[in-house]
């Protein structure tokens, strides 16, 4: 979804709100974050519970200078968004760009908006390779929000932001270098896929039996005070 809303109060953004809410239980969602730099948080729906949002680095994997804050507590995906080549309909062009579109039905655009379809083909290729090389329940797995978000988060590489590492921004790309994980083998890949998802699936069990122990102390200590002798 390459647009945002400042707030979820808008108008009838709740519209919105509720048909992403619905669609995310299906599908993966990927948002533009918003291009407004540090003077605004990120947009909405990207701000949504599982929703990826969407920033922008430059062809070098430096941090654009427009995009939002980070979100330490939600997947801050980046993938290239500056100087995308597009195409572009005519009657959306200023009219400064139309030459530009005549000569060859594209124009040069960035901006997060630009950089979510991207992020979006890049994880359907990772779906499509775990359809095509990996088992039927590992490949279904990989259409929930929080696997494919361990899985992105364990493939990305850093980028740069003003010459520092920030804290959780997660560089998407694909390239042919040794140290990108699209260019190692089948099985490898296939490995590092499965053993996100096995950690991810211990993680939950683990929350899973963390919650069920607390809810047992405290129909515990329910029990224990209504045994003991009231004054």
């Amino acid at each position: 979804m390459s647009f945002g809303y400042p707030s979820n109060t808008l108008g009838e953004y709740h519209l919105i709100e509720n048909a992403v809410e619905h669609a995310s239980a299906k599908a993966l969602i990927f948002a533009a974050a918003r291009n407004s730099g540090q003077h605004q948080g990120r947009a909405w729906p990207a701000r949504q519970r599982g929703v990826f949002a969407v920033h922008s680095v430059d062809n070098g994997g430096t941090w654009s200078r427009f995009n939002a804050p980070e979100m330490t507590e939600s997947p801050n995906l980046a993938v290239v968004g500056e100087s995308v080549r597009s195409y572009w309909p005519l009657d959306l062009c200023r009219v400064s760009a139309i030459s530009e579109v005549q000569k060859s039905n594209k124009i040069v655009r960035s901006g997060t908006s630009y950089a979510t379809p991207i992020a979006a083909s890049l994880v359907a290729f990772i779906l499509m390779f775990a359809q095509k090389h990996m088992d039927a329940e590992s490949a279904l797995k990989l259409r929930e929000f929080r696997f494919m978000k361990v899985v992105i988060e364990g493939i990305c590489t850093a980028c740069v932001v003003e010459g520092h590492k920030p804290l959780s921004f997660n560089y998407l790309r694909f390239s042919q270098n040794p140290d990108n994980l699209f260019w190692k083998g089948k099985d490898d890949i296939v490995q590092v896929i499965s053993n996100a998802i096995e950690n991810e699936i211990r993680r939950l069990e683990d929350e899973e039996l963390r919650l069920e122990e607390e809810r047992k102390s405290i129909e515990e200590k329910k029990r224990r005070l209504m045994m003991s002798p009231r004054g």
